[in-house]
């Protein structure tokens, strides 16, 4: 998708357009492999992308928008930190963790949070999309991909981005598993009052595996290792080894985050 028209779409419609583009989706085809994605949605980006080319085809070169960060002119007191909640969208029952973070904590640090508390393992391409703009960085195991467009999280802090609390963004991890994370700000904690940082201060069921096909083949998986008499049992629950969703060790994941850098 050209940037500077992926740039005028909201975050819904870039992000249904990009998964057409990249699988070569038909709608029907993206609907099976997301069902995450409702009818309106899928309908409304369609129409949404006819409109942006026609506004754009109209307009005069010089008056298309330039890409730039969209830096937040807001500057927090030093010590001060996010309280956030992080949800793994479209999972039924909820998955997600409420964590603290300095509000001035790099992208890529932040990024190493969420895989932590949520149990990923940094082998696949993610990106932040913060107010329309899109930040990537470099995973384990996983190439820069230079056709994203997006900026380098290594050179921004959250602080600069955002406003405060009531501020939502969102986050993707494996562009083929599509493992899409919306996090909240839910308050600002003044450094005299934050527990250490950073921190896991609650949770909600264990994350999904890798490589489980999304949350749908996640969910499939597990209703196929809860049902003795399916013909796949025995084979996912040995991929599955036996794990109970619901299982989440809070102390060892704040210990993991102790020893983040």
């Amino acid at each position: 998708m050209d940037e500077e028209l992926a740039a005028l779409l909201s975050p819904g419609g870039r992000r249904i357009i990009e998964l057409m583009e990249k699988y070569n989706f038909s709608m029907e085809e993206l609907r099976a492999a997301h069902p995450e994605i409702s009818s309106e949605e899928m309908i409304s980006a369609s129409v949404e992308m006819m409109d942006v080319i026609e506004q754009f085809a109209a307009a005069p070169e010089d008056s298309r928008p330039a890409r730039k960060a969209k830096r937040k002119s807001k500057k927090a007191l030093s010590g001060d930190a996010f309280q956030i909640k992080i949800t793994l969208r479209g999972s039924k029952p909820p998955i997600w963790r409420r964590v603290v973070v300095p509000v001035d904590i790099r992208l890529d640090k932040l990024h190493d949070v969420i895989q932590t508390v949520m149990g990923w393992h940094n082998g696949h391409l993610h990106a932040f999309e913060i107010d329309g703009e899109a930040y990537q960085g470099r995973s384990l195991g996983a190439d820069w991909d230079e056709d994203s467009g997006a900026l380098d999280e290594s050179e921004f802090r959250l602080g600069e981005l955002v406003s405060g609390a009531k501020d939502k963004f969102s986050y993707v991890y494996d562009f083929g598993d599509d493992w899409d994370h919306t996090l909240a700000i839910e308050k600002v904690i003044p450094a005299s009052d934050h527990p250490p940082m950073m921190t896991c201060l609650a949770k909600k069921n264990r994350g999904p595996l890798e490589d489980s096909g999304g949350l749908w083949g996640y969910y499939d998986k597990l209703r196929i290792m809860a049902d003795p008499n399916d013909p796949r049992h025995e084979e996912i629950a040995e991929w599955m080894d036996a794990i109970d969703p619901t299982e989440f060790n809070l102390e060892a994941v704040n210990q993991r985050l102790a020893e983040l850098k």
